[in-house]
């Protein structure tokens, strides 16, 4: 990988990958939260994730990237996966006692709107971020670096390394929402990753993304 290449993949990770990791994030849907601010904070995430998502297209590696309807199929049965997962880990948050999800109260026509216009901005966002760009850069720079040190090994290796590191970093950068919510979405990245891989196409992960997103959110918002 040559060095502008490794230097663009630094940048991302400081700025892009390691803040959610480590640094402090709250539920901004509580009860009694100012509804004007919500407002705000939607409108300022989609602007901000829009931005950074073309950044990242761009300097992703550009291949044609077609629809089929077994690519569809892919992320069909990525959806349904994830959902089912989603269902089992309630049930293991259940009987350990954890607390349930809260519901959101009290939203306007604008607000429910603007949330979902946010959370399928930020599902785009994501997927580019961690499937077409990082997972993509990791396993060019892991291929490279096993091919520079004449390592032996399976021409799928450096692609399972890559789809686990991800993962494990999409899970940290939930790590707001607890231990189980970290573990789901782990899972939930190596099933976004497969379905890229499957289909090489974005797009597929970011229909499941979204699908699985926007449902969960309507499930605990009272209308």
């Amino acid at each position: 990988m040559k060095f502008h290449h490794f230097f663009i993949l630094f940048v991302v990770l400081v700025f892009l990958i390691f803040p959610p990791i480590f640094v402090n994030q709250t539920d901004f849907f509580t009860n009694g939260s100012n509804t004007n601010d919500i407002s705000k904070f939607s409108l300022f995430t989609v602007v901000i994730s829009l931005i950074w998502s073309l950044l990242l297209y761009i300097l992703s590696e550009q291949k044609g990237e077609k629809f089929s309807r077994n690519s569809l199929r892919i992320s069909l049965i990525s959806f349904i996966l994830i959902f089912y997962f989603s269902f089992i880990f309630k049930q293991i948050k259940d009987l350990l006692g954890f607390p349930q999800d809260k519901m959101i109260f009290n939203l306007s026509k604008t607000e429910k709107f603007l949330s979902c216009l946010q959370i399928f901005v930020l599902c785009i966002y994501e997927e580019i971020l961690y499937r077409k760009f990082l997972f993509t850069r990791l396993n060019l720079l892991l291929e490279n670096t096993f091919t520079q040190f004449n390592f032996n090994h399976n021409k799928n290796i450096p692609t399972v390394i890559s789809v686990f590191l991800v993962a494990i970093l999409f899970g940290l950068a939930h790590r707001y929402s607890g231990i189980i919510n970290v573990i789901f979405a782990f899972l939930s990245s190596l099933i976004f990753s497969l379905c890229y891989l499957k289909t090489k196409n974005i797009c597929l992960p970011i229909i499941s993304h979204v699908l699985y997103n926007i449902l969960t959110f309507l499930t605990i918002t009272k209308f």
